[in-house]
């Protein structure tokens, strides 16, 4: 008797989790959102004097060039086919202490890595998988003494097995072949963080 009140008890502790797993988590979406960034690229930027006038600016003048590793993590996608995010850009030990200098500040106060909040991001024309380019217009950081700008740049989404890549892959097929995608957006934006 024993042995059969062990196996209903195995059984309906087998049902209640499986249950569970059904009614915690519907049609299958995962229970937590997605945090999904672009690949990390090296970029340039400009680091600028704060008090550098616009002609100093145009030719370098009271400027520095800094190398860095971007990414962006997008946190929604926009129906007029642009995403927004957050945007990270890492700096390497000589570069900060050059922010550092330009800024009037001790060496070590400049973040590793400076973030800007809400930018916005558009397919490159044409744009399609297996590398899917995203477009950033100019972004500037205030820092204090000095400002660091980078110019026009792009970020790459790689194509992988993984679902939203493959969503931004069908994105750009339906942008392109000038086709609805309102429910390719509204899957992104099921999937993904929403978290900044």
């Amino acid at each position: 008797m024993n042995k059969y009140f062990s196996s209903a008890a195995a059984v309906f502790c087998i049902l209640t989790i499986g249950v569970l797993i059904v009614f915690a988590n519907p049609q299958g979406q995962p229970a937590r959102p997605i945090v999904f960034s672009t690949a990390p690229k090296l970029i340039n930027a400009r680091l600028i004097a704060g008090n550098a006038d616009k002609t100093a600016r145009r030719i370098g003048k009271n400027s520095y060039t800094l190398r860095g590793t971007a990414t962006l993590t997008i946190v929604v996608a926009n129906e007029d086919d642009t995403v927004m995010g957050t945007l990270a850009v890492a700096f390497e030990d000589k570069d900060l202490k050059k922010i550092a200098e330009f800024a009037g500040k001790p060496p070590g106060t400049i973040p590793a890595i400076l973030v800007k909040k809400d930018v916005v991001a558009r397919f490159r024309n044409g744009a399609a998988c297996p590398i899917v380019r995203l477009e950033i217009g100019e972004t500037e950081w205030e820092l204090g003494g000095a400002k660091a700008g980078i110019s026009r740049f792009a970020l790459d989404i790689v194509e992988t097995p993984d679902q939203v890549p493959q969503l931004f892959c069908t994105w750009t097929r339906q942008l392109n072949a000038k086709r609805p995608r309102r429910g390719i957006i509204a899957a992104i934006n099921r999937l993904i963080s929403t978290e900044q």
